[in-house]
C-alpha cells in the first residue's frame, strides 16, 4: 500500500510539474512573440523616421544644389532638332538627345565643313564643345510677342529653329 501511495504521489507530482512546465513554456512563447512585435514596431519607426528625414532633406535642398541639366531639361526639348541660318540654309546645326551636335559650316576658305561635339545648356546659355577647336557660347531664346520661334545667336551667328526630333 505504501508503494501504491508513493506511486500515486509521484504521478501527481509529475502531472503537476508537467502542467507547470506547460504554463512556463506558454508564457515564454508569449514573451518571445511580444518581443518580436516590439522589434517590428521599432524597425517600422526607424523606417518612418528615415523616410521623413529624406523627404525633409529633398524639400530643403536649394535650387543651386540642383544640377544644371535638371534645371534646363524643359529647354532641352526646345533645343533638340534642326536649326538653320535664314537665307543661308547650308549653315545649319542639329542637336541630339545624347547632347551631341553636328554643325554644317564653311571654313575661312569658303569650303563646307562638318563640325561635331557636345553641348551644354544652362538657362539660356548654350555652349558648344567642339571636337577640334575651342568652345563657343550662344544665347538661346524664344521670340517675343506673337513670335513663337526659337533662336540661337552670338556675335557672328544666327540660327532659327526648323524642326523637332533630336534623337
Amino acid at each position: 500500500m505504501k508503494k501504491i501511495i508513493s506511486l500515486i504521489l509521484i504521478f501527481i507530482t509529475l502531472v503537476f510539474t508537467q502542467c507547470k512546465n506547460k504554463d512556463t513554456s506558454e508564457k515564454e512563447l508569449e514573451l518571445k512573440k511580444k518581443e518580436i512585435e516590439l522589434h517590428e514596431k521599432e524597425l517600422k519607426l526607424r523606417e518612418d523616421s528615415i523616410a521623413s528625414i529624406k523627404s525633409i532633406d529633398s524639400a530643403t535642398r536649394t535650387k543651386s544644389e540642383t544640377p544644371a541639366s535638371i534645371e534646363t531639361d524643359g529647354n532641352i526639348e526646345n533645343l533638340l532638332g534642326y536649326w538653320f541660318t535664314p537665307h543661308a540654309a547650308m549653315l545649319n546645326v542639329r542637336f541630339f538627345r545624347d547632347r551631341s551636335f553636328v554643325l554644317n559650316d564653311f571654313n575661312s576658305e569658303g569650303k563646307e565643313e562638318k563640325l561635331t561635339g557636345t553641348f551644354e545648356l544652362t538657362g539660356n546659355k548654350l555652349t558648344l564643345y567642339y571636337s577640334d577647336r575651342p568652345k563657343q557660347s550662344f544665347t538661346f531664346r524664344r521670340g517675343q510677342g506673337n513670335d513663337n520661334n526659337y533662336y540661337i545667336e552670338n556675335k557672328g551667328n544666327y540660327f532659327v529653329k526648323g524642326e523637332n526630333g533630336g534623337s
